[in-house]
């Protein structure tokens, strides 16, 4: 798994979409323009969905499928800074890739330098911050 952490004042929710996840959390559109990279880099992307941790969908490309999550922290105290964001990138495997250490997810992986690509062109993200596939 891939992990960014950075801090926004952008992809703000509607009240909306707020009140479509359970506990009330933001990063719909975060999500969909993760979403939007992806399709353009050729990946096949399902609909963004509300989890419970935030927003998440599947990505698709060369048989490999990724879980993609995202979320957006409007605390209050955390104003001065920008509003927290965190995504995470989970690359699929099969139970005996995982048992035989097979199919890893790498630093360089396709998914994660798209995301990684779309953070580093937004003006808006600042102290971003990248824990690397274990």
């Amino acid at each position: 798994m891939q992990n960014y952490c950075f801090n926004t004042d952008s992809f703000r929710d509607t009240r909306d979409n707020v009140e479509e996840n359970p506990n009330e959390i933001e990063g719909y559109n975060l999500a969909t323009e993760l979403k939007g990279a992806l399709e353009v880099d050729h990946f096949i992307c399902e609909e963004v969905f509300a989890e419970d941790f935030g927003w998440a969908f599947y990505a698709f490309r060369d048989e490999q499928k990724y879980f993609i999550t995202a979320s957006v922290d409007p605390e209050d105290d955390q104003v001065d800074f920008g509003f927290f964001a965190n995504i995470n990138i989970d690359k699929t495997r099969s139970f005996w890739d995982r048992l035989r250490g097979r199919n890893k997810m790498l630093d360089d992986d396709p998914a994660g330098q798209v995301v990684h690509r779309v953070l580093k062109s937004c003006d808006d993200v600042h102290n971003l911050e990248f824990y690397p596939a274990r």
